[in-house]
């Protein structure tokens, strides 16, 4: 298992802003990856209440990763998990053993009502960007995968130094810079409502 301190700002962008990035970057379709992140949570809402989310990521094998709310940032703990175990745990509930599951169980999680609640796919190009991470996705989700969005995430040391490399971007690129608080997860958990 892995740990790390993930710090990100990020906006939401119109498709005609996307279009705009792909242009300035000379993007293609073989400069992307696709990722499918399949969100989990209890019947109560238990994860949510806490801060707390939980995917699994697929994506070249399966990495089943917590994100817990820091003063600034999010604490990552990512475990990888087979191919098996992930179409175990949709199949019959069995949830992977490890690190993430004994935390899981520390704060009272019933394991076994941990369900995916939603699923969204991510068309993904990433690169460096003013000593940060910055990554272009064209997100699709919702009941019959009908709703697609565009986002700018910015990963930097500080909050501050993902934010102040996002505002530089978006002016390099001509486009509207607006702090975005909502998460993947919080979007498709809300499309599926």
């Amino acid at each position: 298992m892995s740990t790390n301190i993930e710090i990100e700002a990020k906006t939401l962008i119109s498709e005609d802003d996307y279009h705009k990035v792909i242009k300035k970057l000379s993007l293609e379709n073989k400069d992307f990856v696709t990722q499918t992140n399949h969100y989990l949570e209890t019947p109560n809402n238990h994860l949510l209440k806490h801060g707390i989310s939980l995917r699994v990521r697929d994506l070249k094998g399966c990495t089943l990763t917590c994100k817990i709310p820091l003063a600034e940032g999010l604490l990552e703990k990512n475990q990888s998990i087979s191919k098996d175990e992930f179409k175990s745990f949709k199949k019959d509930g069995h949830f992977p053993d490890g690190d993430i599951s004994l935390f899981l169980e520390s704060i009272g999680v019933d394991l076994t009502k941990l369900k995916i609640v939603a699923s969204l796919e991510t068309k993904r190009y990433e690169l460096d960007y003013l000593g940060c991470k910055l990554a272009v996705d064209e997100n699709i989700y919702g009941h019959n995968r009908s709703i697609i969005d565009y986002e700018l995430e910015m990963e930097g040391s500080s909050i501050d130094n993902a934010n102040n490399s996002l505002v530089a971007f978006c002016k390099d690129v001509g486009i509207k810079y607006e702090l975005s608080q909502r998460s993947k997860q919080k979007r498709a958990m809300d499309a599926m409502l």
